[in-house]
């Protein structure tokens, strides 16, 4: 009876969790306009002439491919727009079922620790757009679950460990460290365990095969173009900051119905632990164990990319879950802990729904706007001076990245840095977008031409976009035409470029 009540909370959990998908074009993520611009270049394939005017693709293997390589084929049928939401829409499902899969591969059932990952499938993780990264944790823990399935057949595991390895690792490196840790605390709790108890044959087997599963790995990624972003000076480790990550994995937006589901999840685990429900096996202790030492010892930045150690707690915990055993507290008691925790899935997907209505609202008012331009338009993004902090604004920090996908545009601040990403600005553009994955350059700086890609931009660039100042019309292009204001976004036009040249030279 527990199982088909946790099978049924697992459909309806899923269900509700993808229904803010049904009321957006696409999810209105912080990274997704500059996802969506990059598979439209990569399906484009030199047809689009602008594009291919502006962009080329170079496939390398980068660990970063996961979109890359599954969302283009679905663009014909689907669109640019749908292709990205059904991605991410996996992406979210593989990582909030892997706890399941795990607990089935374990016990030949699942239990309800699983359930509490249902109200993670929304987080701050998501809203960022780590989408490769999601997915490859969705990956990692169904290659976790393979690994377990597959204990008594050595070569059969051999293999599907070597495919998840590889595979997690072109979603990202992370998310291939996540699957390790996963393996080696199966095999060293394997080893503590009396009950498991193995002859020293049968553990130097079982280490060989774990071991040569992720041996191609290291290969890889020193042969990729990744292996030689960043220095020393690069490399940066920090404990300031590591509560935020256990936040970022706990939260999606700001607002009431956080606070709500905090205290709901509060109460589950605390009286959980109060009623003696939760166990834990030596394999999950270890899990535990190394999930704390590796999150304290992991950099915050490495290889030119950031929020390195802030991203694993949300893909640790899930792993967690597959592995904690939470009983049932009773028939009557259980109907109302699962009752509680669904409503906990519903409060956090309404909220996410509501902020992607209106962070969506806002992206189609920016292409509404950027439709008055003609195609291969050239795109220069700004920062205000003091930018508005909130969750509309965070989420629209990449908003430009549209007018690739409708506009067929340059844009300054499109990712598009080798090793990072395949799609790479072609020159002489290259001169004049942001190097690297970086923030667009406030109006002070390009005033004061702080950045060198900047400086030619009045000769260079169609338009000028505002971000996160689009009210204040107070901004270096005065006396040139504006375009569109709006509360999030203002568009300048460089038509008239003698008088951009001498407003701000003059500043």
């Amino acid at each position: 009876m527990t199982s088909r009540i946790v099978w049924l909370c697992l459909v309806i959990g899923l269900g509700a969790g993808l229904v803010p998908f049904l009321l957006v074009g696409s999810p209105p993520l912080q990274d997704m306009p500059n996802h969506l611009a990059r598979i439209a270049v990569i399906a484009a394939n030199g047809a689009d002439p602008d594009l291919a005017r502006y962009y080329a693709v170079n496939w390398v293997a980068i660990p970063n491919l996961a979109l890359d390589l599954v969302a283009p084929p679905l663009m014909p049928l689907l669109g640019v727009e749908r292709a990205g939401s059904v991605f991410v829409a996996l992406a979210l499902v593989l990582a909030v079922t892997g706890p399941f899969a795990i607990q089935l591969a374990r016990n030949g059932r699942i239990g309800l620790a699983p359930v509490f990952g249902l109200v993670l499938m929304h987080s701050e993780i998501t809203a960022i757009g780590l989408i490769n990264y999601h997915f490859g944790v969705g990956l990692a823990l169904w290659g976790v679950a393979a690994w377990i399935w597959l204990d008594q057949r050595p070569v059969l595991r051999f293999g599907a460990g070597l495919a998840f390895a590889i595979a997690t690792y072109f979603c990202h490196v992370m998310a291939a460290g996540l699957f390790g840790l996963g393996v080696l605390a199966i095999e060293v709790g394997r080893l503590i365990d009396r009950r498991t108890a193995l002859a020293p044959a049968a553990i130097l087997s079982r280490g060989l095969c774990a071991g040569l599963a992720f041996l191609a790995l290291p290969a890889l990624f020193l042969t990729s173009p990744s292996s030689g972003l960043g220095s020393d000076e690069a490399i940066m480790w920090t404990m300031l900051g590591k509560d935020i990550g256990l936040v970022i994995a706990l939260r999606a937006y700001e607002g009431w119905a956080e606070i709500i589901v905090w205290a709901g999840l509060f109460l589950a685990v605390a009286g959980a632990f109060a009623f003696r429900l939760v166990r834990a096996d030596w394999t999950c202790r270890v899990l535990v164990a190394l999930c704390i030492i590796v999150y304290i010892a992991a950099p915050r930045a490495i290889f030119d990319g950031w929020l390195v150690d802030q991203r694993l707690p949300h893909g640790m915990i899930l792993m967690i879950l597959g592995f904690l055993d939470v009983r049932s507290p009773g028939q009557r008691a259980l109907s109302v802990a699962l009752a509680g925790l669904a409503a906990l899935v519903f409060v956090r997907s309404t909220d996410v729904a509501l902020k992607w209505r209106e962070i969506d609202l806002t992206a189609q008012a920016f292409r509404t706007a950027l439709a008055a331009f003609p195609r291969g338009v050239k795109v220069g993004v700004l920062l205000a001076d003091r930018p508005e902090r909130s969750i509309r604004a965070d989420a629209t920090l990449h908003i430009a990245g549209h007018a690739v996908v409708t506009r067929s545009a340059l844009v300054s601040s499109l990712f598009a840095e080798p090793g990072k990403q395949v799609v790479a600005v072609r020159e002489p553009w290259r001169t004049h977008v942001h190097p690297g994955d970086i923030w667009p350059p406030t109006l002070a700086e390009y005033e004061a031409s702080a950045y060198r890609f900047t400086r030619d931009w009045c000769d260079v660039m169609d338009v000028i976009v505002v971000l996160h100042g689009g009210s204040n019309r107070s901004t270096p292009f005065q006396g040139l035409s504006a375009e569109s204001f709006h509360p999030v976004f203002a568009i300048w036009s460089l038509q008239d470029r003698a008088a951009c040249r001498v407003r701000v030279s003059t500043r």
